[in-house]
Parts: structure tokens; sequence; C-alpha cells
């Protein structure tokens, strides 16, 4: 299951896993690793990212968020390695 363009997240709603704010403060480099992930939910874009189940996905920039199916929690934030 992947979010689809008509899916919206409430940003000040959502519950944010431990998994995801320890991720996000070790993988972006954010000291309040909440409130930055609900910053990117607010201009995160519905994706559809095959390596995602049971779950939908928001990318925003290099960000890609990953909420349960009932969009109530970010269970992990995953970042896109760039090449150099």
């Amino acid at each position: 299951m992947n979010a689809t363009p008509d899916d919206a997240v409430d940003a000040s709603g959502i519950d944010i896993s431990h998994h995801a704010a320890i991720r996000a403060a070790t993988r972006l480099g954010v000291v309040k690793a909440r409130e930055h992930i609900r910053r990117l939910l607010d201009r995160a874009e519905p994706v559809d990212v095959p390596w995602v189940k049971n779950a939908k996905a928001y990318r925003a920039g290099d960000v890609t968020l990953v909420v349960d199916p009932d969009g109530e929690v970010v269970e992990t934030v995953l970042q896109r390695e760039v090449e150099a």
C-alpha cells in the first residue's frame, strides 16, 4: 500500500515513533527531530516506493517518511544517498 495524491497527513496530530525520531536525529543531524519530521510532512508529497509495504510513503526532498497505513504514526525516516 502506498500513498496516493489524495492521501493527506495531519502533521500536527501525527505521532512520531521513537525509531523515526532517532533516525532523523542521526541521519539528518537534527536536534528537535519530531518537530523537524512534522515540518517535512507539511511539505511532503505522496510517493509510490516499491520497498515500502503495508505503509504509506511521503517524500520531501531527499527524505522519505514512512507512515503506518492509518496515517497515525511516522514509523521511520529514510534518506536517499547522493552519489559523489
